[in-house]
């Protein structure tokens, strides 16, 4: 039996662009705990590679969710992949752009990290593939949002501009579909 580790984002568990250091502050976590997140991971890493023999800071995808995706990597011989590409490939999205003016996918926060594969890029990178514009809805924006417009995606827009996060979270379902709506009818609009 094979088992398939379906990766949110392309990172390693370790280092600058580790687990630890890009998500730890995404989840809360204040500078001295990312640096005891980091440490923990570390050695982790380095009780693995004595016991076991494997690197597990070497697997791609193996910061994922934390760390989980190399441990589905070293424990349960996983093999790691981009998930949004399983989602997509499983639920016919290029047949479902079938016919479609415009996409529209959704990320709780766009930043720079939305390159290294989350959901929202893919979906806009397979729309654009087959030339359909992609708006992402979004909570908030972070640094370098701007860049996923060079990636694949159209546009982004936040769904509560001026609302706090905890405003735009409780309102979220409303929000939503009038961002939504907002962006079918200005791209009916311009065609």
């Amino acid at each position: 039996m094979e088992i398939i580790g379906a990766c949110d984002v392309d990172a390693p568990l370790l280092g600058s662009a580790g687990a630890a250091t890009v998500f730890g502050p995404q989840k809360g976590a204040d500078p001295e705990a990312v640096a005891e997140l980091e440490n923990g991971l570390a050695h982790l890493a380095r009780i693995v590679g004595r016991d076991l023999g494997a690197d597990m800071a070497g697997f791609r995808y193996g910061g994922a969710a934390g760390g989980l995706g190399a441990g589905l990597a070293v424990f349960a011989r996983a093999r790691l992949e981009s998930g949004i590409k399983r989602v997509l490939g499983t639920c016919g999205f290029g047949e479902r752009l079938r016919g479609a003016d415009l996409c529209l996918t959704g990320e709780g926060r766009i930043d720079g990290q939305t390159l290294a594969g989350k959901a929202c890029l893919g979906v806009a990178r397979a729309a654009a593939a087959r030339g359909v514009p992609t708006v992402a809805l979004v909570g908030a924006a972070g640094p370098d949002a701007d860049a996923v417009l060079s990636a694949g995606l159209s546009e982004w827009r936040l769904i509560g501009p001026g609302l706090t996060a905890r405003e735009s979270m409780r309102h979220a379902s409303a929000l939503l579909s009038a961002a939504a709506a907002r962006a079918a009818l200005e791209h009916a609009g311009a065609r």
